[in-house]
């Protein structure tokens, strides 16, 4: 039997990178969701690996099939995740202000109380994976950090 294993890797960009994610999608054709769709389904997929959830973020029970279980991270025919909330600013990004979707990714774009974030997420073809990348702008307090200790 096979073992199928999700790579997820966050990446934490920021201005001096040369190559984000980010970078490389927005020169791409893509459609900007429309506010009252941002509770309707997005896909994000691969050959091997899909990723089923809502325009705004959320990993809603989706799908009539099976009813409620067709959303999540899918190494198909096996369910890896109901979803994914990621906490940032001590806010769950789990309402995301816009969507863009590109041909071969998709974009959720938060606003938290200090921050500005962008999650650009990519399923490439022949490995069962994913790359979710956020890019986060605001004003940051690191006072204390150091490092080297």
């Amino acid at each position: 039997m096979r073992l199928l294993v999700l790579l997820l890797f966050i990446l934490f960009t920021n201005t001096l990178k040369s190559q984000s994610l980010n970078d490389l999608v927005k020169a791409l054709p893509h459609i900007e969701g429309k506010k009252e769709y941002l509770n309707s389904p997005f896909a994000t997929t691969g050959d091997r690996l899909y990723v089923i959830g809502h325009q705004n973020g959320q990993f809603p029970d989706l799908g009539w099939h099976i009813t409620g279980e067709m959303g999540g991270v899918w190494a198909h025919p096996i369910k890896l995740l109901d979803g994914f909330i990621v906490s940032v600013d001590g806010q769950d990004l789990t309402n995301a202000q816009s969507f863009i979707n590109f041909p071969m990714a998709n974009q959720h774009r938060y606003q938290t109380k200090n921050l500005q974030i962008l999650r650009t997420q990519f399923v490439p073809d022949g490995i069962a994976g994913c790359i979710i990348e956020f890019e986060i702008e605001g004003a940051c307090n690191f006072s204390g950090y150091s490092p080297d200790t």
